[in-house]
């Protein structure tokens, strides 16, 4: 028994290593993002580092640096990140990237004879045991800074005489086994400093960058009594709390106390009423998106984190506006060497096959290509197919009253022309083409035709196969290529609306969007990674109209991603 007990680590969640961050000559820089990434992951001189180079780089779009050079850098790879759960936050930092003034103001406010003790203050004990038996219940705890961590480590909350009598013996051993500063570097890394929003937020380094935008080590004296402050009642003495008051009176309580004991040396002015009114009505919004998406990663990479970002503050803006909405994503990355890499929300099963809009049709138009020109015309008028299930009469978004190339159906994602050019070409041959790709595709297709528009259901994971295969001949088969090129500009296709700073670029780029706008698709594709997005409503399909599109949903997260994750669009190996 006593060695299970000896066998107490507090480093078993706290298993790291080092891993390198690459960020490529050429490419474009999101300052913001980069800046909080390097200042959560990495130390305070690699963060230094990072300031200075890129210094040296050119801004030419607001909050964007264009880089000169490559860049890397080093960050922390914590093996398991925020172990409590995904809606935690939590980042490990060394006591020697804690400024002086937090433990300082730790020990005087909680444990003023920290250095003097082996883990239990028996004074203390003794004190709070007379007040427990006079109130015949436990209502002072005399509890040390190692009785706290033990209890948040490995206890439950229960306020029972038993479970003491652990606290205080387990407290031992850690002392025993550990030093005081490494109790103390461990107790700031987990303890519990407040939530927002559901994110739950653990350890000095999370709470300081929350809370303050700043790495702990610049932590002064004032900002460090109002962390130590809140750590009595992280709900009660939060700056989320309708009442502000408890946490303006204890705070400069604090203060006053340590500045009077010895523990501060009165550097810091006490806040004004001003400061604090500043402090109260600052957004947390953004730093919300920020921690929530650098946790439960499955992939420590800098460009997952940027994705992760964007996908969350997308989901944040739809529920806010479309509250009837029950969203979720989910991505596939397939990359240049054939690894696979999934996200999704937690909220999302990316498992379950969605409808999949428009997304067959650049495979149905490389089999199109083989008897049709890209510049051949087609009607945009309507017809009617009859079908043994009834008259199917087609719709479409675009002007009934013209002919459209194959080139321009294709690059707008129309229907009309592009149904009437596989009449043409034929149901029944175009049907022995897709069989062997689209293993639940319903035959005949010439019976059930609106799969061509998107009437089939497949997951995220097998669009990213499809198109994987599709995709790999795009150099040596001629139609997959004319296919590839007629959709390489963002600018021309159905999101040229939203193209934003990707206006110029060139990479491979199909929409897919469902009836009622549930479902929203983007396949990115550059010749290096092969990206399948779906963003959509998880709930029952009978809301209405969301009246969103793949373009104004899933696309508008890869511009995004694509301009701030640091890395080039890939070079199209088929000029070489």
């Amino acid at each position: 028994m006593i060695g299970a007990y000896i066998s107490l680590n507090l480093t078993e969640n706290d298993s790291s290593s080092v891993e390198k961050v690459y960020l490529e000559k050429g490419s474009l820089v999101n300052l913001k993002l980069l800046n909080f990434y390097l200042s959560a992951q990495s130390s305070t001189a690699e963060h230094d580092r990072f300031k200075k180079a890129i210094e040296m780089n050119t801004s030419p779009f607001k909050g964007f640096y264009a880089l000169k050079d490559n860049l890397e850098f080093k960050i922390s790879k914590s093996d398991k990140r925020c172990f409590r759960g995904l809606n935690c936050s939590q980042v490990r930092v060394n006591l020697g990237e804690i400024s002086s003034n937090v433990w300082r103001a730790l020990v005087g406010i909680e444990d003023s004879r920290y250095l003097n003790h082996q883990g239990v203050d028996w004074k203390s004990i003794l004190r709070a045991t007379y007040v427990n038996l006079v109130a015949g219940r436990i209502v002072q705890g005399g509890s040390t800074l190692t009785q706290q961590l033990v209890k948040n480590l490995f206890l439950s909350t229960e306020r029972t005489f038993s479970r003491k009598i652990k606290e205080a013996f387990y407290s031992i051993i850690i002392e025993i086994k550990y030093s005081k500063l490494e109790i103390i570097e461990h107790y700031l890394n987990n303890v519990y400093w407040g939530s927002f929003k559901g994110l739950n937020i653990f350890g000095i380094k999370a709470a300081s960058l929350f809370y303050f935008d700043k790495t702990p080590d610049k932590l002064s004296e004032f900002e460090a009594a109002i962390l130590i402050g809140m750590l009595k009642g992280p709900s009660l003495y939060s700056p989320f709390n309708k009442n502000k008051d408890h946490l303006i009176n204890r705070t400069n309580l604090i203060y006053s106390k340590l500045v009077n004991d010895g523990h501060f040396r009165g550097l810091s002015e006490e806040w004004s009423d001003a400061k604090w009114k500043s402090w109260f009505s600052r957004s947390y919004v953004e730093k919300y998106y920020q921690f929530k998406s650098i946790n439960g990663l499955g992939v420590d990479s800098y460009q997952y984190f940027v994705l992760k970002y964007f996908l969350e503050r997308k989901l944040g803006f739809l529920r806010k506006h479309f509250v009837k909405g029950d969203f979720g994503y989910n991505i596939v990355n397939i990359d240049i060497d054939n690894r696979i890499y999934e996200m999704s929300s937690h909220n999302s099963n990316i498992d379950v096959p969605k409808n999949i809009g428009s997304l067959l049709k650049p495979i149905v138009y490389s089999e199109l290509f083989e008897s049709f020109d890209e510049n051949d015309y087609f009607s945009t008028s309507k017809f009617r197919l009859q079908l043994k299930s009834g008259e199917w009469s087609p719709s479409d978004h675009y002007d009934e009253t013209e002919s459209v190339s194959l080139k321009f159906s294709l690059q707008k994602s129309l229907n009309l022309p592009y149904l009437r050019a596989i009449k043409d070409f034929g149901f029944d041959k175009l049907e022995t083409k897709l069989s062997n790709q689209i293993q639940s595709l319903k035959k005949p297709l010439r019976e059930y035709p609106a799969q061509l528009l998107g009437a089939v259901e497949l997951t995220t994971k097998d669009v990213a196969l499809l198109y994987r295969n599709f995709l790999s001949n795009s150099c040596k088969n001629i139609m997959t290529k004319k296919v590839v090129e007629i959709l390489s500009n963002p600018a021309e296709t159905t999101t040229a609306k939203w193209a934003g700073i990707l206006k110029g670029s060139r990479f491979f780029g199909k929409t897919g969007t469902s009836n009622n706008g549930y479902d929203n698709w983007f396949v990115f594709y550059d010749y290096r990674d092969l990206f399948v997005v779906w963003i959509g409503h998880l709930g029952p399909r009978d809301i209405g109209s969301l009246a969103l599109s793949g373009a104004g949903v899933s696309f508008d997260v890869v511009r995004d991603f694509l301009s701030s994750r640091a890395k080039n669009i890939g070079q199209n190996p088929c000029d070489d």
